[in-house]
């Protein structure tokens, strides 16, 4: 019995180490794994992290500036300069009242995004003082949002993109319809577009409804139309910040001058965005909508 006894004791603290084991091994598992879904979703930039929400306002902030009709309007800096302005890429501060430090006060170095014309998202960028240059924050997703199939979609065919603005064709076509007169009257032949098969080419301006900060603005953009009275394409002015090495005064000494000072200055650009599928400059339904109430007045 005394055998028995102490053989089921020894199988009994081996189970026990067996278990013990077990439960070291998967906490020990877990561990990184909880680290990191524990951390607040967002963008952490070393001392600061800013949820998608102030994230998502400040890019919206950044493409209204783009867009903006007011001179006074604060712009989009250029952050990196490419060969073709097509591909600038702009940079955009995040709001002081969301930065300041864990003391309320106003920081040297604030976060800022980083952008291209199309206003899609690059980066959210932090200051290291180490490197003394801007470096891109950790970005830690958030599993609890919904994901992409269940959000509703416009479809793509029924959408077109010209830098940060983008359309329904209906909203091409009824925009069209309203002002036709003074479409046709602002009409401008495109250059060099005389010896196309569907040309030559006209554009005139239309206003797309923007509400900025509360504020309704027409903000206009250019239609290309060929000679089927076929849209080929839009034209997109955006409104930017550029930086600029201006001259010294003559009367400064030797010393200031080889140091030029760089200003940033307002500019413009002109995105072309010429669509590989056209479509009618007038829906038929307006046009047919059209024909009814003429020959409806034409009867009274």
């Amino acid at each position: 019995m005394k055998s028995l006894h102490r053989i089921l004791k020894c199988q009994s603290h081996f189970l026990k180490a067996i278990i013990f084991t077990f439960l070291i091994s998967a906490n020990a598992s877990l561990i990184p794994l909880s680290a990191e879904e524990f951390m607040e979703p967002g963008y952490h930039c070393k001392k600061k992290i800013y949820s998608f929400r102030v994230i998502e306002e400040t890019r919206e902030a950044a493409c209204h500036g783009l867009i903006s009709i007011y001179e006074t309007a604060r712009r989009p800096r250029v952050y990196i300069h490419n060969n073709n302005f097509e591909d600038y890429i702009y940079e955009w501060s995040i709001p002081v009242s969301k930065s300041r430090d864990s003391e309320g006060s106003k920081r040297r170095f604030i976060e800022k995004i980083s952008f291209d014309n199309r206003c899609e998202l690059k980066d959210v960028l932090y200051y290291n003082g180490s490197t003394y240059q801007y470096e891109p924050c950790k970005k830690v997703p958030d599993v609890s949002t919904s994901t992409s199939s269940e959000v509703e979609k416009v479809p793509a065919d029924s959408l077109v993109h010209c830098g940060s603005l983008s359309w329904k064709i209906e909203e091409i076509q009824l925009g069209t319809n309203s002002h036709l007169s003074k479409f046709l009257k602002g009409r401008f032949e495109v250059k060099n577009t005389s010896s196309l098969a569907d040309g030559p080419w006209l554009r005139s301006i239309l206003r797309k409804r923007i509400t900025i900060r509360k504020i309704t603005q027409l903000v206009p953009y250019e239609v290309i139309v060929n000679n089927q009275n076929e849209v080929r394409g839009v034209i997109v002015t955006h409104h930017i910040s550029n930086k600029e090495t201006t001259a010294h005064d003559s009367n400064q000494t030797q010393s200031d001058l080889l140091t030029p000072i760089s200003t940033w200055k307002k500019d413009e650009i002109r995105l072309v965005c010429l669509f590989d599928k056209t479509f009618p400059l007038l829906s038929p339904a307006l046009i047919s909508n059209s024909s009814s109430q003429r020959k409806r007045k034409t009867r009274e």
